[in-house]
């Protein structure tokens, strides 16, 4: 694990190496067979975007202060849902997702929120199967809260041929 990352909120000037990151994440998807159908991006992708109000960001950072992961996320269904949580290849296994997570964590309960959720595909290996190590639980699509209903069946089309699902971690009171 790098010694103590340095996670701070996202700016305008990460953008650029943001999209380093995405391009980075998107080629693993795409040699694992997913997001094939989909073209490149240009920018940080998620839903909301980067900086959009209620949105919250923050990177992860190199010691030279440049991004080199990130995370967005919002209120939805009285969780904090995290819209992206994304880190470079070359960066990967090193801590730097789970710290992203951490600081989305301690902001949600600082909000009086008390779980993380998340939709995230089933069978790629550094999602669902990673994010069950690290205390994330599916949720059973009969037990999705509105909110959530409504954003997986969104996501359907980008999914296309891919099972994804919504899981949930609670946060510790």
């Amino acid at each position: 694990m790098h010694s103590d990352p340095l996670i701070r909120p996202a700016r305008c000037s990460d953008l650029i190496p943001l999209y380093g990151v995405e391009k980075g994440v998107r080629a693993m998807f795409h040699d694992f067979g997913v997001l094939a159908h989909q073209p490149d991006v240009h920018t940080p992708s998620s839903e909301p975007g980067l900086f959009e109000e209620g949105t919250v960001a923050w990177v992860a950072t190199d010691p030279n202060d440049v991004a080199v992961g990130y995370v967005l996320a919002y209120v939805l269904d009285d969780a904090a849902h995290v819209a992206q949580v994304s880190v470079h290849p070359n960066h990967q296994r090193h801590g730097l997702g789970r710290a992203l997570l951490g600081t989305v964590e301690r902001w949600a309960a600082d909000q009086g929120l008390r779980a993380l959720t998340l939709i995230t595909y089933t069978d790629v290996p550094w999602n669902a199967p990673w994010y069950r190590r690290i205390g994330f639980v599916d949720v059973a699509p009969a037990d999705l809260a509105i909110g959530l209903g409504r954003l997986l069946a969104s996501t359907a089309a980008v999914a296309t041929g891919w099972q994804r699902s919504v899981m949930r971690r609670s946060i510790a009171s």
